[in-house]
């Protein structure tokens, strides 16, 4: 300070407040760091950082794969005892038919249309022929689709899956056997978990 107040030749004591009132006092130069040295630092962590996470993406997708075809077996697993159980229970129909006719031809008076049409629908009820058959050819589709290197398997996947849940929906509608009711809440249970783990498909 005193040297300041020398060289300007200024009466009075000179303050540190007098000097930063000054516009042009100092000035802030921002100089750009050429080092190799933190260039390649830099470069090796981003490096790492990036290796790291694709390698950690790799192992969450192959587990999150893994998941999804054991689920998916289970599910083929069900409804090929599903497919067994079927004879069973059109026999089971067969039966309530025939006592629905035994029924209508005891009685004096019948009407014919009728009692045909009550047939028609409890045979139509009984049988899961079709919805079991659409469910083998969804499971065929979700294995076939998750082999698949696609930007929209995830969507894909889970179109089948809401397509298999209503096959489910139906076949536990046609029937009060009541093993094929606990398979049918096995597998929508099943298709429940498969629809969640689809939402962490990319």
């Amino acid at each position: 300070m005193s040297s300041i107040q020398n060289h300007y030749q200024l009466s009075g004591s000179v303050r540190v407040q007098d000097i930063l009132k000054l516009e042009d006092a100092f000035s802030i130069v921002e100089q750009e760091n050429t080092s190799s040295d933190f260039e390649d630092v830099l470069l090796r962590t981003c490096y790492t950082a990036c290796k790291k996470a694709l390698e950690m993406r790799e192992h969450e997708g192959n587990a999150l794969f893994n998941d999804l075809k054991q689920r998916i077996h289970f599910v083929q697993t069900v409804v090929q005892k599903l497919e067994k159980q079927r004879d069973i229970i059109m026999e089971e129909y067969r039966q309530r038919i025939r006592q629905r006719i035994e029924e209508y031809m005891n009685e004096e008076l019948y009407e014919e249309r009728r009692m045909m049409q009550e047939v028609a629908l409890l045979a139509e009820k009984g049988d899961i022929t079709e919805e079991v058959t659409r469910l083998f050819s969804h499971i065929h589709q979700f294995v076939s689709t998750l082999e698949q290197d696609d930007e929209s398997i995830g969507r894909k996947l889970d179109f089948i899956v809401q397509e298999m849940h209503r096959e489910v929906n139906t076949i536990g509608s046609k029937s009060n056997d009541g093993d094929l009711s606990e398979w049918v809440v096995s597998i929508k249970s099943e298709v429940e978990k498969l629809k969640e783990q689809i939402q962490n498909v990319e």
